[in-house]
């Protein structure tokens, strides 16, 4: 997981080499008690965490609470904003849900994601499943 991480976010600073001069992407960016979100983006003194998993991560349906929300958006700099990106990878390759439950569709994991939301990330916490599957 590690090299795909590694070469997934290099991606997306190459693609931002010559970003604005306003905004900053930062691998493995810092928040509050040493805590390192995969990706930090900032612009004006505000700056949102960016949590990467797999679909097949063993902490794909804890990390949105305990890691992006319980321990980057509580950084004063994000005012509570954060953005959890799943990569998917097809339905047979996906971690099963604590109820044994597994989404069969891209669409379904980010639905079944944003429910585990409560009602005060609305408008701050963004779940996002892109679906990196072979044609």
């Amino acid at each position: 997981m590690a090299e795909f991480r590694r070469s997934h976010v290099d991606t997306i600073g190459q693609r931002l080499s010559e970003p604005p001069q306003w905004l900053i992407a930062v691998r493995e960016g810092h928040y509050v008690s040493d805590k390192r979100a995969d990706i930090r983006v900032g612009y004006g003194g505000f700056n949102v965490p960016v949590e990467i998993k797999k679909n097949s991560h063993r902490d794909l349906w804890d990390s949105l609470q305990k890691q992006l929300v319980a321990k980057y958006t509580t950084d004063p700099a994000t005012a509570g904003h954060g953005i959890y990106i799943v990569l998917w990878f097809g339905a047979d390759k996906t971690a099963r849900a604590i109820d044994h439950h597994r989404p069969a569709t891209a669409e379904e994991l980010r639905q079944f994601l944003e429910q585990s939301l409560t009602p005060e990330h609305d408008g701050k916490i963004s779940v996002g499943v892109l679906d990196v599957t072979k044609p």
